[in-house]
């Protein structure tokens, strides 16, 4: 039996991990409701935090961004977030 330790059989077990579409629906929701601005920045904030640590980790990996592209996707949220909060 496989090691749950193991990243493979972890996503096997679990399921990929989640996608950006949480973080769109808060920006989503920041928009129809002002109220849920302080939600927004803080999606933000993660989001760039994922988008830095995921870069990290294909430089330290010596990874191609073909590989582990998920950084990309962090960085789009991001951007969009701190577009649409300016």
């Amino acid at each position: 039996m496989p090691d749950a330790r193991d990243t493979e059989c972890a996503v096997a077990v679990c399921g990929p991990p989640a996608s950006g579409t949480p973080i769109a629906a808060v920006y989503l929701g920041a928009a129809l409701d002002p109220s849920l601005r302080p939600y927004a920045i803080a999606a933000t904030i993660l989001a760039g935090a994922m988008a830095v640590l995921s870069l990290v980790v294909v430089v330290w990996k010596r990874q191609s961004h073909y590989e582990m592209p998920q950084w990309m996707a962090f960085l789009v949220l991001a951007l969009s977030g701190l577009w649409a909060l300016s």
